[in-house]
């Protein structure tokens, strides 16, 4: 966007009021009102055949009702509230219907099981996680039970000393 085409503080307050969706009372309020809406549009050929497309290439369920339930509410067409108090009503709607073209459509991206055993390897990785850094921590470390060994110190010399002459510079001690 470029900076002079940007909206000006508060242009959105000069506007005609009422002009934008979310600024007027939603078209539907009760939860079988929006239900009734979403199945008769789906009810449509070319919606469920687009709707299977989508299935067949990975889409699951819960994404696809989210979608709708956020776009007809930015719309204007419901409320929030009531699109989630419709949507486990769409989601079996939908899977009930590709089940009718012989697709098993995924409720979520990830399975129950998938998710277990994801939770599984994870809960492994940290068992092994912590296991190495007691090991690591474990050699780093002096074993107690095994007492230092203490050599014999080699016997020192004594050195005769000698004596220095004493200096006669200028910072000499007299």
């Amino acid at each position: 966007m470029k900076e002079l085409e940007a909206p000006i503080p508060g242009q959105s307050l000069t506007d005609t009021p009422r002009n934008a969706p979310w600024e007027r009372p939603p078209e539907m309020v009760e939860v079988g009102d929006v239900l009734n809406f979403y199945v008769e549009r789906m009810s449509n050929d070319d919606a469920m055949d687009d709707m299977a497309a989508s299935f067949e290439m990975g889409a699951d369920i819960n994404t696809i009702v989210q979608g709708m339930i956020k776009v007809g509410t930015m719309n204007g067409l419901h409320t929030m509230q009531a699109g989630m108090l419709a949507a486990p009503s769409l989601a079996a709607f939908i899977k009930a219907s590709m089940a009718t073209y012989g697709i098993d459509a995924r409720e979520a991206a990830v399975d129950a099981d998938e998710r277990k055993e994801q939770r599984a390897n994870n809960r492994i990785r940290n068992m092994i996680k912590a296991r190495m850094d007691v090991a690591s921590d474990d050699m780093s470390a002096a074993p107690e039970d095994m007492a230092p060994v203490e050599e014999p110190m080699p016997e020192q010399q004594e050195l005769p000393l000698e004596t220095a002459e004493p200096s006669m510079g200028l910072m000499a001690r007299e």
